[in-house]
């Protein structure tokens, strides 16, 4: 499609994206394309989760008595150091949760509000394993050059699925009434060109924060062989066929190889 503005000749995206301020192509905007598919699909997870996740370590710390800085820094240790009791050498949480001035718990990407609610709060077994479930699908999500109806589908229902458990766990009826809220709005409304830029910078943010690994390594002295062995193993999960996929990933690397490369990390993390 065409479009003809003051005698000159547009296509329909270029007319779009002047309008919009937007680089996304209107013909990925329709409805049902991969592109509208995966969009919906990661707002749904940034926005639902984050609001979820938002709310699970506000309930934590009004029951600790404590404000939220006060609470990041009487638990500073598991924002520093490893579960081995090692300072960690990725200081991104402690710049983020342990800033002079305080932090803003808005601000809070979806990274940061796993790690906290995993590594620093204690919460209950339901929310854990529904915020571990959370991070296995951004991982997918991040790598998945798009997504078929089937898997729009099955990961739509994972997400709402982790999100409303965790809130139903903690019983807190307001909560699960704005979760539900952003989930029915992302399944049944048209999205905005707003809404696809957010979408990208998400997709940037993620892209970022793998090149912040992917520099650490470097700094750490791991080889590049090394470090793309153990990347392989970063963006999967923990379940057996992921460590199949990781395996033929890498091109017939060995095991002990691979196992190698992933306590070099671990040993600095």
């Amino acid at each position: 499609m065409k479009v003809t503005v003051e005698g000159i000749v547009f296509h329909k995206h270029v007319v779009l994206c002047i309008i919009s301020g937007s680089c996304v192509n209107a013909d990925d905007m329709a409805t049902g394309t991969n592109t509208e598919k995966q969009c919906r699909t990661v707002l749904l997870l940034t926005r639902a989760s984050t609001e979820m996740m938002r709310g699970v370590i506000t309930k934590h710390v009004s029951m600790s008595g404590q404000s939220l800085d006060d609470f990041l820094k009487s638990n500073s240790n598991k924002i520093t150091h490893n579960s081995k009791g090692k300072k960690r050498k990725f200081t991104q949480m402690e710049d983020i949760l342990l800033p002079a001035g305080g932090t803003n718990i808005n601000e809070w990407e979806l990274n940061v509000l796993c790690f906290v609610i995993t590594d620093v709060c204690v919460v209950q077994p339901a929310i854990a394993d529904s915020v571990d479930g959370l991070k296995e699908i951004r991982n997918k999500l991040y790598h998945a050059a798009d997504l078929s109806d089937e898997e729009y589908s099955d990961l739509s229902e994972a997400i709402e699925k982790h999100t409303l458990t965790c809130c139903q766990t903690l019983n807190d009826v307001s909560l699960t009434e704005r979760v539900v809220r952003v989930i029915e709005s992302l399944k049944q409304d048209i999205l905005s060109y707003k809404e696809y830029e957010e979408y990208t910078n998400i997709l940037k943010s993620w892209k970022e924060s793998d090149k912040c690994i992917e520099d650490k390594l470097e700094e750490l002295s791991i080889g590049k062989q090394k470090r793309h062995i153990f990347l392989s193993f970063f963006r999967t999960s923990e379940q057996n066929d992921d460590l199949l996929l990781s395996r033929k990933y890498v091109n017939g690397y060995g095991l002990t190889d691979l196992i190698t490369a992933l306590y070099m990390l671990m040993a600095q993390w």
